[in-house]
């Protein structure tokens, strides 16, 4: 049997939300555990740019919020992520796919970057699985396809 190491302990909650005011709206208005909270650039569906997002996982949710005021962006119950692809390259890219006619996907799928990629697709599978008792699709390749709905 092989082990192998992460380059860098997972930490969780990179933002420390409980402790900042800055962002005590945001922590008010969620009402379950946090799992991850993390800024991440959500890559633009129609020009490509990134912005800032903060990046939360929840029991149950994937939230995004906007990083200056925490204003909620969007939420996606777990059971809506059928697929989280990743860049194989260490750029740190990587889709979120939807489940077609769900809310969340009116405007297609998520396309993000960040530092912590390989810890929130771990927690990210790992609580989905216990929630709900599905296991997350991970694909990890130089290119993917992405629904993108303009």
């Amino acid at each position: 049997m092989s082990f192998f190491k992460v380059g860098q302990p997972f930490q969780g909650p990179y933002l420390e939300i409980n402790k900042n005011p800055k962002y005590k709206k945001l922590k008010d208005a969620i009402e379950e555990k946090i799992i991850i909270a993390e800024v991440v650039n959500k890559i633009n569906r129609a020009n490509g740019k990134s912005t800032s997002r903060i990046f939360l996982l929840t029991n149950n949710n994937l939230l995004l919020a906007d990083q200056k005021s925490g204003q909620i962006k969007s939420e996606v119950p777990l059971v809506d992520v059928t697929k989280v692809s990743m860049s194989s390259q260490n750029d740190g890219f990587f889709a979120i796919h939807l489940k077609e006619g769900c809310e969340a996907a009116s405007k297609g799928d998520f396309l993000f970057s960040s530092d912590h990629l390989i810890e929130m697709a771990t927690k990210l599978y790992r609580t989905t699985l216990s929630q709900t008792k599905q296991k997350l699709n991970i694909e990890i390749s130089d290119e993917y396809e992405a629904r993108l709905l303009f």
